[in-house]
């Protein structure tokens, strides 16, 4: 995501309390940025009803990632799951 010159930060992901997260699970947590949104649907990566999607990384492979609302499964706010 060079070409995004979006603000990502990532906030979590080995930490327990959710259900795709701990140790040994793949998953991280990245702050919900208007501008990330943006550039997902841009690109066409993000499916505006799932609000899921995937995104080419290299070697042909692609991460996966979710949207994820404040309140859900203990969540402490807005973001995105990516893995």
């Amino acid at each position: 995501i060079s070409d995004c010159g979006c603000g990502v930060t990532v906030t979590g992901g080995t930490e327990g309390g959710h259900k795709t997260h701990g140790p040994g699970n793949p998953p991280v947590d990245l702050s919900y940025d208007s501008s990330l949104k943006s550039w997902l649907t841009s690109k066409n990566y993000l499916d505006p009803k799932t609000q899921s999607g995937t995104v080419p990384v290299s070697n042909g492979r692609q991460m996966r990632f979710f949207f994820e609302p404040g309140g859900v499964d203990n969540s402490s706010g807005d973001h995105w799951h990516l893995f």
